[in-house]
């Protein structure tokens, strides 16, 4: 069975995270599913809109570190970039359906997504974000919801979202960016 299913019906397709034995830690053959998927609903025109979703019990773990240090991406054609790039440039309605935790990269997907319901937990825990903050570096690409134009919109994005509120001497367009547009 695969790690990643994926079906469409009446135009919505839905990618599974079915890796439950592993918390639906992510793996490369998992990134290149997903990547597919979203390259599959761009092409077709009968796909409107795409649901990803994890188990009742969890999103999503993050990244299986095991895989990742054993297939480390090395190119920009690498599974993990691939996926990334497909969702933050969609154009078609991209929803989250997440119950449970979304931890590190599963996170990290929410806020590529046009809407994502939480279902069963009040924290959205983001190892990659602490460590930027304490490298000074930038978080990587935040999401499509930041791109808000007044100050009350981005205050309400970050609250809703139980994130910290970035360090007064960021400006938002730091924070907040798409590379890839």
């Amino acid at each position: 069975m695969s790690d990643i299913l994926n079906h469409i019906d009446a135009g919505v397709m839905t990618l599974t995270f079915n890796r439950l034995d592993k918390k639906n830690s992510i793996t490369s053959d998992m990134y290149a599913a997903l990547a597919d998927g979203i390259e599959q609903a761009k092409s077709d025109a009968s796909v409107r809109v795409v649901v990803i979703q994890g188990h009742e019990s969890i999103f999503s773990a993050g990244n299986d570190i095991g895989d990742f240090l054993n297939k480390p991406p090395s190119t920009q054609d690498s599974p993990v970039f691939r996926f990334l790039r497909g969702i933050a440039t969609f154009e078609k309605p991209l929803i989250a359906a997440v119950a449970g935790p979304a931890v590190g990269i599963g996170t990290t997907l929410l806020f590529h997504c046009d809407l994502f319901m939480p279902v069963t937990m009040r924290r959205f825990p983001c190892p990659s974000s602490t460590w930027a903050c304490a490298l000074k570096r930038r978080p990587a690409c935040w999401c499509r919801a930041c791109s808000a134009t007044t100050a009350l919109q981005r205050r309400c994005c970050w609250a809703n979202l139980s994130l910290p509120k970035p360090p007064k001497k960021w400006a938002w367009s730091t924070v907040c960016c798409r590379p890839w547009r």
